[in-house]
């Protein structure tokens, strides 16, 4: 065999010819389309060593449905409704972990669709996003919702608040405060509390496992204050509203929500309802913003705390900013002399 038949001779392995177009006598690529006889078999193809017509390979795969083209843009309802769940239980958790990081007792607000945490936010939501701010968000108010749970999860950074937002926190005797000096002191702030009992599917179990019942469930679920509106009249004649004195404020409101007209300080649901609180929202249009509160039930004092920045595009929660040191006010010398 010479060396021009070694090298035009084709390659066989299994059955299948493998042939170099290269080496193929003639016109170079033009012997791609011709078959083992070397006649012309444009449009074939070759499977286990034998030429398939065109016709042929179209007839095999003609029961063969193509592929189907996914809609990456729809979720399905039932997805999406657990997408939210997670969301909520999720934000009940961040909320838990702020309480106490090391506690195992925030494991417990994973399956339970959001917990306290989820209630204020809806309040919260129905209260800032009405029908005008839905049009002009482009949002529906479950969407809007969502947004503030995920911002809740993962608060946001201090310089995406305002001047004014940024300008309001201070700290005034080593504790944080919001100032109010120039605020006007407008009417008393619409306060709502927000309890667990008409969802007790989102009731955390009590000490003993179980969950509350209809009949005692405000002695022993947690509970919510929603303020909205002027700070400074919650503030007074002073001039910073301090967070004990926004906690004092939401806990003699839930206690009045609970008891009676006129039922003594001890009245025993009423009071523990106040022990129940944990957690604390203001919203001050006139701040452009507010606070939200995790109280720590067991000791009744404020465990952490986030900013609330308002805006026309929604409403966003952030980590505290760094507290000013509010300079006192001096007489001016004339004053001071006369």
């Amino acid at each position: 065999m010479t060396t021009e038949d070694r090298r035009t001779e084709p390659l066989r392995l299994g059955g299948i010819e493998f042939r170099d177009r290269s080496s193929v006598p003639g016109n170079g690529s033009a012997a791609a389309g011709r078959g083992r006889n070397g006649s012309d078999s444009g449009g074939m193809d070759v499977r286990n060593g034998m030429v398939v017509s065109e016709e042929e390979a179209q007839h095999d795969h003609a029961g063969e449905a193509a592929p189907a083209v996914v809609d990456r843009s729809h979720v399905p309802p039932g997805v999406l409704e657990n997408m939210r769940k997670q969301i909520a239980d999720f934000a009940d958790f961040a909320h838990r972990t702020r309480i106490a990081p090391k506690s195992a007792d925030a494991l417990l607000a994973l399956g339970s669709g959001g917990g306290i945490t989820a209630a204020v936010v809806e309040q919260m939501a129905s209260k800032l996003f009405g029908d005008e701010a839905v049009a002009a968000l482009g949002a529906d108010q479950r969407t809007l919702t969502d947004s503030l749970l995920l911002s809740l999860v993962a608060p946001g950074e201090p310089d995406e608040l305002t001047e004014r937002q940024l300008q309001s926190f201070v700290s005034w005797r080593g504790r944080l405060a919001l100032d109010v000096s120039a605020a006007p002191i407008e009417d008393e702030p619409e306060t709502i509390v927000v309890r667990l009992d008409g969802h007790p599917e989102r009731q955390l179990p009590a000490g003993d496992g179980q969950l509350s019942k209809a009949s005692d469930g405000a002695l022993t679920t947690a509970c919510a204050a929603v303020i909205i509106g002027s700070a400074a009249h919650i503030a007074g004649e002073r001039p910073y509203l301090s967070l004990d004195a926004l906690m004092a404020y939401a806990r003699s409101k839930v206690y009045r929500s609970e008891g009676p007209a006129g039922a003594p300080p001890t009245q025993r649901s009423g009071l523990q309802a106040a022990r129940n609180l944990e957690i604390v929202l203001l919203l001050d249009r006139w701040l452009e913003g507010g606070l939200w509160i995790d109280v720590d039930r067991t000791n009744g004092r404020a465990a952490a705390a986030l900013a609330i920045g308002l805006s026309p595009a929604g409403a966003r929660f952030t980590h505290i900013p760094e507290l000013r040191i509010p300079r006192l006010r001096t007489l001016s010398e004339d004053v001071a002399t006369a």
